[in-house]
């Protein structure tokens, strides 16, 4: 699933690589007898769903209920934008060698698996390296 390639690829069933999809894995736990581990991942999905539904509307009247009560500014608008690319430069900064060693190592992984989208990020990351 990490590698986005079909189970079925990874066991030898199927010679392309495709793409891993929710119902190729479903596929290959039932096609190995996993079933109640499969009902038990579903039932586990179904709660993250409800929970996710139930914080999801519960932002959006807060949200709502915020704009009614603060005059739109135009100005907040790229501070927020700045505040959100924030975290993500920092969390890149904060990255030890060893982490971006193993990053490096998954996309070489998930390259070499087939996966298109890997294939094209590692391209673009050798050659910034190499400039």
């Amino acid at each position: 699933q990490v590698l986005n390639v079909n189970p079925f690829y990874l066991t030898g069933v199927v010679s392309a690589p495709g793409e891993c999809t929710g119902e190729a894995l479903r596929d290959l736990l039932m096609q190995n007898g996993y079933r109640k581990l499969l009902a038990e991942i579903e039932l586990a999905e179904k709660k993250v769903k409800r929970a996710k539904k139930a914080e999801e509307e519960g932002a959006a009247a807060a949200k709502a209920a915020e704009a009614a009560e603060a005059p739109p500014a135009a100005a907040a608008e790229p501070a927020e934008a700045a505040a959100e690319e924030a975290p993500a430069e920092e969390a890149i900064a904060a990255l030890a060698a060893e982490d971006l060693q193993a990053l490096l190592s998954a996309l070489f992984i998930r390259a070499g698996a087939g996966v298109a989208k890997a294939q094209e990020t590692l391209k673009e990351v050798q050659s910034l390296l190499l400039a």
